[in-house]
């Protein structure tokens, strides 16, 4: 390992180094000062209307730091209902469909096979 380092030039491996630092530290530079704040804390959608750099939107929902707000106000962007508990348990049933026992795939370049081959 060492003759190789020493064949290699020292402008490129310094190249290689400051490479690889810049890229562990992307991350870093791209995060948040505080990346546990809350919606309110970054001011997600304050405001009439929020700030385009703040706003949430379908395009967005799912990133960082949009998902904070949205897990609270889900239900201004998907249709929910309120479901109310059962005033006693109600146990499960587990019992296992037979049919699966019966499944058959097709393999790519194979012909069908059971679920247990």
């Amino acid at each position: 390992m060492s003759n190789l380092i020493r064949r290699i030039k020292p402008i490129t491996l310094a190249l290689c180094v400051f490479g690889l630092v810049a890229i562990l530290h992307l991350p870093l530079a791209m995060a948040n000062e505080n990346d546990y704040a809350t919606s309110d804390e970054i001011g997600l959608m304050k405001g009439f209307p929020p700030p385009p750099e703040k706003r949430v939107d379908r395009s967005s929902l799912l990133k960082g730091p949009g998902n904070r707000w949205l897990y609270l106000n889900m239900r201004q962007f998907y249709p929910t209902a309120a479901i109310k508990n059962a005033d006693v348990p109600v146990p499960v049933k587990k019992s296992m469909d037979g049919a699966i026992e019966k499944l058959k795939i097709q393999k790519p370049g194979a012909a069908m096979v059971d679920v247990d081959t």
